[in-house]
C-alpha cells in the first residue's frame, strides 16, 4: 500500500523523480516506501544528523520546499552529505495527517535546482491529503482486525478456563485478567498461551502448561476467600 503511493506521488506530481514515505517513530526516521536509488539514502543522512526537510515537514506540519539544496543552508550537516554523495538538487517534504495526527512525511526529490514550482506544490498537496486519508483507513482497518482477533481468542480462553475449573463467565474472565496482571503480560497473550495449549500445533507446551498451572494456583485462592 505504501510503495504504490509512493510510486504513485513520483508518477503525478511534475519534477519528481525520487520520493519517500517516512515515519517517525522514537525520534528516529524509519523509511516505509522508497522509489528512486536517493531517498532512502537521504532519508538515512537526515536520520543520521538529526535534521532536515523530513524533520521540519513533521515538527512545522507543513509543507517544506527546498529549491536549490546547493544554495539553502538551513540544514549544513545534511546539505553538505547529500550534496557530496547525491546528484539531488531539489526536495519536497509534506506530513502526512489525519485528524491533526502525523502519520509520517512524504518527500520528492528532483536532481535539477527549482523543479517544483507552484502547480509542482499543490498539485503535491492535494495528492498528500488523499494519501493521508488511504493510509489512515487502512491503518484503521487492521487496528479493527487485530482487535477482532484479540477478542475472538480471549472469548476461546474463556470458555476452556469456565469448562476447566467449572466456572462461570465472569470469574473466567477475572482468572485470565488476574494471571495477566501477574505475569505482567498483556491479556491477550495469556489467552493465546491458554488456547495454544489446549490445541497445541506448533504452540510452546512448557508456556501453556506454566499457564494452566498458574491458573490453578489462582483458583485455589480464590476458593478460599
Amino acid at each position: 500500500m505504501l510503495q504504490e503511493l509512493c510510486d504513485a506521488a513520483v508518477d503525478l506530481v511534475p519534477g519528481a523523480e525520487h520520493g519517500a514515505i517516512t515515519v517517525i517513530a522514537d525520534q528516529r526516521l524509519q523509511t516505509m516506501a522508497a522509489v528512486g536509488k536517493y531517498a532512502a539514502v537521504l532519508d538515512e543522512v537526515q536520520r543520521r544528523h538529526a535534521q532536515g526537510p523530513v524533520w521540519d515537514a513533521a515538527r512545522e506540519r507543513c509543507l517544506v520546499l527546498v529549491e536549490d539544496l546547493a544554495t539553502d543552508i538551513r540544514w549544513p550537516a545534511y546539505q553538505r552529505e547529500a550534496l557530496s554523495g547525491t546528484s539531488i538538487r531539489c526536495q519536497m517534504a509534506l506530513p502526512m495527517l489525519t485528524d491533526g495526527h502525523l502519520l509520517g512525511v512524504c518527500s520528492m526529490y528532483a536532481t535539477q535546482p527549482r523543479a517544483f514550482d507552484t502547480a509542482a506544490a499543490d498539485c503535491a498537496r492535494v495528492f498528500n491529503v488523499h494519501a493521508a486519508l488511504a493510509w489512515n483507513t487502512l491503518r484503521r482497518k487492521g487496528q479493527v482486525q487485530a482487535a477482532l482477533a484479540s477478542r475472538d481468542v480471549i472469548a476461546q480462553a474463556k470458555g476452556l478456563v469456565m469448562e476447566r475449573f467449572n466456572i462461570d463467565a465472569e470469574d473466567a474472565f477475572a482468572l485470565i485478567k488476574r494471571l495477566s496482571q501477574q505475569s505482567n503480560r498483556p491479556l491477550v497473550e495469556i489467552a493465546r498461551r491458554l488456547v495454544h495449549f489446549h490445541h497445541p500445533e506448533g504452540a510452546p507446551q512448557a508456556e501453556g502448561q506454566a499457564v494452566i498451572r498458574r491458573s490453578r494456583e489462582s483458583v485455589r485462592e480464590a476458593t478460599r476467600c
